[in-house]
């Protein structure tokens, strides 16, 4: 029951690199995802800020996503259940030999500017789902297997 995350580039295609702004994350929440997605939510790169220091006290990587539209079609409306004014930061940091990671999400609306109301129903029941905190447990996963690989 936990969601999937494939780096694609602005046309969809999966890739197999380093994260760069602007690449697209394809993300697939267990249930049904949105026609206007095809089937997936959809978040783009903002900002990576990546603060190396292997010989140093403190380091940090952070990336910075915000809901957008699909780049699978034309459709101007925007394939998330949170709408476009939400971003979600997510960061590893280390402190010595303590390496932590956590997810800030921040303006997290329910999508309902929509057209279809098929997905405006199912955005505000994901969204609401997930600022009650179901949310958490999906970035708990996301975040332990990004640990898991360092």
């Amino acid at each position: 029951m936990s969601a999937t995350f494939q780096l694609t580039d602005h046309h969809g295609t999966p890739l197999d690199r380093v994260p760069k702004p602007g690449d697209f994350i394809q993300i697939d929440i267990p249930g049904p995802g949105t026609a206007t997605g095809h089937g997936y939510d959809w978040v783009q790169i903002e900002t990576i800020d990546d603060n190396p220091d292997p010989n140093g006290e403190q380091e940090s990587f952070t990336i910075t996503v915000r809901p957008v539209p699909s780049p699978l079609n034309n459709e101007p409306d925007v394939a998330h259940f949170f709408d476009d004014k939400a971003t979600s930061s997510f960061v590893v940091k280390r402190n010595g030999l303590r390496v932590t990671a956590a997810e800030h999400g921040r303006n997290e609306i329910p999508n309902k500017g929509v057209e279809r109301t098929t997905d405006k129903v199912r955005n505000t029941m994901v969204a609401n789902a997930a600022t009650s905190g179901l949310s958490a447990l999906q970035w708990n996963w996301l975040v332990q297997g990004v640990l898991k690989d360092l």
